[in-house]
């Protein structure tokens, strides 16, 4: 048996604090790698069923005001409604209008 300074203990010991630090922090990255794919399972077709919807909604609304009597103030007013209650990208045009 060898004899150890107290620098040498206190190495020793800092040494395994690091180890053991080191193996929980891989852990806890591969529990946040798992946790992310899973997220990106569900949030995906989530949002793009969101999306989907309010496309379709768009669409139903655009045929509506194409077939209603409303005055250009009005059409105006509910194709700035839609524009800034949903968060298609779709309103390049002022077709509606």
């Amino acid at each position: 048996n060898t004899i150890l300074s107290k620098n040498q203990i206190a190495f020793n010991k800092l040494t395994e604090e690091i180890r053991k630090m080191t193996s929980s922090i891989e852990k806890m990255e591969d529990l946040l790698q798992k946790l992310l794919a899973e997220f990106g399972k569900k949030i995906g077709p989530v949002n793009t069923q969101l999306i989907r919807q309010q496309i379709d909604f768009v669409k139903a609304m655009y045929q509506a005001l194409q077939k209603s009597n409303f005055s250009k103030v009005q059409r105006i007013f509910l194709f700035r409604l839609l524009q800034n209650n949903t968060s298609c990208n779709m309103w390049q045009t002022n077709k509606i209008i």
